[in-house]
């Protein structure tokens, strides 16, 4: 990828919010009972948008170590949403163990995201 578009960091984070919005579609439609096809691909689609927005347009430059180490969080989270998608698809495994990893997922997602603007600040 080219080095401009991953410094700017701002065309990874519109991506990446598309796939987390993506993500908070996905959960509800279990609910409302859509057929299990549909939510799975929106699923799919959702988690591949934020690894590829983590893992390509993420900019993991911060002024200290816990502000990188809280930036690299965002993409583990990508890849817990990633690997949820994997147990959704076999129909071998439990019918709630991707709810365990989308959950994991988004504990390190909210974590990241709230303790980051903190550990920016930080002197």
């Amino acid at each position: 990828m080219s080095s401009a578009l991953k410094k700017s960091g701002a065309a990874g984070e519109w991506i990446a919010n598309i796939g987390l919005i993506l993500l908070l579609i996905t959960i509800i439609l279990p609910l409302i009972k859509i057929e299990p096809v549909i939510w799975k691909t929106v699923y799919a689609v959702a988690a591949g948008i934020l690894l590829i927005a983590r893992i390509f347009f993420t900019d993991y430059s911060a002024p200290n170590m816990r502000a990188r180490r809280l930036k690299r969080m965002g993409l583990w989270s990508a890849l817990f949403f990633a690997a949820g998608c994997v147990f959704a698809w076999f129909p071998s495994t439990a019918p709630v163990e991707w709810l365990a990893f989308f959950l994991a997922g988004g504990v390190l997602q909210a974590y990241s995201s709230l303790a980051l603007p903190a550990a920016i600040n930080q002197k």
